[in-house]
């Protein structure tokens, strides 16, 4: 009301009437004011959130609205402010506490890259050192035996050489004689017991030694077995997951499937109605193998020919046998690939995963399949070039698994040694 700022000693004297409303101090009191009546700001009017005077209130266009002193209006935004900062508080300090586990998870990727970058880096220079010397050695077993092999010609040469030399000395001494005039000089020549210039020698017939071949065979097999060596080594430095021996189970396979006598290939073909019917025997197309993988680690490869239509993962045993649940993939005892036509997919539970259009189709395939059984990780990788992860499966496996092998008619699964 005063429009003055006050210190402590005149505040104690100032008017304590209700209209002399306090605030603190401001250098923009105009922002304080209200535009039509120029008089003090006093109360605030919700329904057109705005702060106006008490002109305003009685005869202004907010006469009738439902309005509150500014300060109390004030104090019910604060409130509101500070239970939306509570909130605010909160989601920040989740957010941070993420933002914290991301990095860490991040640091803890980096860490890993770095350390099998390290490995790889050394391993590639282990490599690099082995091969190095491995050429050396090459090379002089190369050298040795061409030395070796050409030792009994090297002295017949130098035989012969010695024998050329003598003769090419006779020629020169014979032919300056024959240009001498002088008859007496010629004469004494050959009395001086010189006269075997005139005698041609009979040549020696001795038998040529031969070259032996370079023994091509030892220095590859040599070769091999030193790049061979290089090769383990560095699969002992980097981990190459082992083979795990996979053999196809007879009396699961479709009476529409025929096993190989080695239990490593699955044909697709027409129904055989001579075989023997088991409870273990699945309806259609489908074999499981007789291998279990119940801990550790596991990989195995496959190939795939001839067919449009085909699955291929892991199973539990106790996996229907009819049914449109005992297709792999359609319930939560199978997770595997499929193809079927132009589309590939993951599938596990009756859920898919699509894969992208991008990704090559072709009739026939090669797949290494992984699994961690502890970790509860299930991996399929095309072996193709170059090799590329497909998808991995995140779960916990409560049962032994087999490997699931779905394959249409006309096509065949071969568990790839």
């Amino acid at each position: 009301m005063c429009e003055a700022s006050l210190c402590e000693n005149h505040l104690r004297v100032h008017s304590k009437a209700e209209e002399h409303v306090l605030s603190d101090p401001t250098t923009s009191l105009g922002n304080r004011k209200c535009s039509v009546h120029k008089r003090v700001l006093e109360y605030y009017c919700a329904k057109d959130a705005a702060c106006i005077c008490v002109f305003c209130k009685q005869d202004g266009k907010h006469r009738g609205h439902q309005v509150e002193p500014i300060y109390n209006a004030s104090n019910k935004k604060k409130e509101k402010l500070r239970k939306i900062l509570r909130q605010l508080t909160l989601k920040r300090d989740e957010t941070e506490k993420n933002v914290q586990s991301h990095q860490k998870n991040r640091k803890k990727a980096e860490d890993k890259a770095a350390g099998i970058t390290e490995r790889v880096t050394a391993v590639f220079k282990e490599i690099q050192e082995k091969l190095q010397t491995l050429e050396a050695q090459v090379l002089d077993d190369i050298t040795r035996e061409v030395k070796q092999n050409t030792n009994p010609i090297s002295n017949l040469i130098q035989q012969l050489e010695i024998k050329r030399d003598g003769l090419c000395s006779k020629i020169c001494h014979i032919e300056k004689l024959c240009n001498v005039t002088d008859p007496v000089t010629v004469l004494q020549e050959q009395e001086s017991g010189r006269g075997d210039f005139c005698n041609v020698e009979n040549s020696d017939h001795k038998t040529v030694p031969a070259i032996a071949d370079m023994n091509e065979i030892l220095l590859s097999l040599n070769l091999h077995n030193g790049l061979a060596d290089i090769v383990d080594s560095a699969k002992s430095r980097l981990y190459v997951p082992e083979n795990s021996e996979i053999l196809l189970d007879k009396d699961t396979a479709a009476s529409n499937v025929v096993v190989s006598t080695d239990l490593k290939i699955a044909y697709g073909t027409e129904t055989n109605d001579d075989i023997d019917d088991t409870d273990k025997r699945f309806e259609s197309y489908q074999v499981l193998s007789e291998t279990s993988l119940c801990s550790g680690q596991h990989y195995w490869e496959a190939e795939i020919y001839g067919s449009n239509y085909w699955r291929v993962g892991l199973s539990y045993d106790s996996i229907v046998r009819e049914g449109v649940d005992s297709v792999f993939g359609n319930t939560a005892e199978s997770w595997c690939l499929v193809r079927s036509y132009k589309d590939y997919s993951f599938r596990h539970d009756g859920g898919q995963i699509v894969l992208s259009q991008s990704f090559s189709l072709k009739q026939s395939m090669r797949l290494g399949i992984y699994l961690d059984y502890e970790a509860g990780q299930l991996s399929f990788y095309n072996l193709g070039t170059p090799i590329t992860l497909l998808h991995t499966f995140s779960t916990t496996f409560t049962e032994p698994l087999y490997a699931a092998i779905r394959v249409g008619l006309g096509g065949q699964v071969r568990i790839a040694k």
